[in-house]
């Protein structure tokens, strides 16, 4: 499995900046890592602070957030599923049940089963990732200030190296090739202890719905 470059030539953790933007860039784009790289030497120290082409490329990259966010609904679904109902644990199912969870959002959400997926297959690498943001987002432990920004990417790779684990658990390979921490990655925690939910009563509602999708 691929590690996220966040260590230096002596095999010691970037600064905040340099890990933020390595991180920020591989959850964006989770299959470019040229792309990633490059964009972690526009904002290094040293460039220009907050150049123009920096601002562009960053406000470029963003509009990838909403894929990585499906993504994640998708990924914590199947894990929901994996834990708590196996039987049900395909990835049609989730990505049904995300969909039309998706639909109340309205019109100019992609809520139809072929966007879902396009987004699932497009941010697979890195779902667990995006998984991560959304439970702390849940717990209430997204930054709360600018200057809490920087550091969130921290807990975020933290949360998913646990969830990564979950699955390993689970023996559920969501991708080939999800991203890893470094092996010599510093980690506070040792044992996964994340709750992972239950399926919800609509979960359970939805599934009754689900109808396998017609192939031409």
């Amino acid at each position: 499995m691929p590690e996220i470059p966040l260590l230096d030539e002596a095999g010691n953790p970037l600064p905040e900046l340099e890990s933020f933007l390595t991180v920020r860039g591989i959850m964006l784009l989770p299959r470019d890592l040229p792309s990633v790289l490059n964009y972690r030497a526009l904002g290094a120290p040293g460039q220009p602070i907050l150049s123009d082409l920096f601002k562009k490329t960053t406000m470029k990259l963003h509009k990838n957030a909403r894929g990585g966010t499906i993504a994640a609904h998708v990924f914590l679904q199947l894990l929901s599923f994996k834990r708590h109902r196996p039987d049900d644990a395909s990835v049609n199912k989730a990505v049904f049940i995300v969909s039309r969870k998706l639909e109340r959002l309205g019109p100019d959400t992609p809520s139809d089963r072929r966007n879902v997926r396009k987004f699932w297959n497009a941010f697979t690498p890195a779902a667990h990732l995006w998984g991560a943001a959304r439970f702390l987002t849940a717990a209430g432990l997204e930054p709360q200030t600018d200057e809490e920004v920087p550091s969130f990417p921290a807990k975020v790779l933290l949360v998913g190296d646990l969830l990564l684990r979950a699955t390993e658990q689970l023996n559920w390979k969501f991708d080939p090739d999800p991203w890893t921490l470094p092996t010599s990655y510093p980690r506070t925690v040792s044992e996964f202890n994340l709750p992972i939910p239950l399926p919800t009563d609509e979960d359970v509602k939805l599934l009754q719905e689900y109808r396998a999708p017609a192939h031409k």
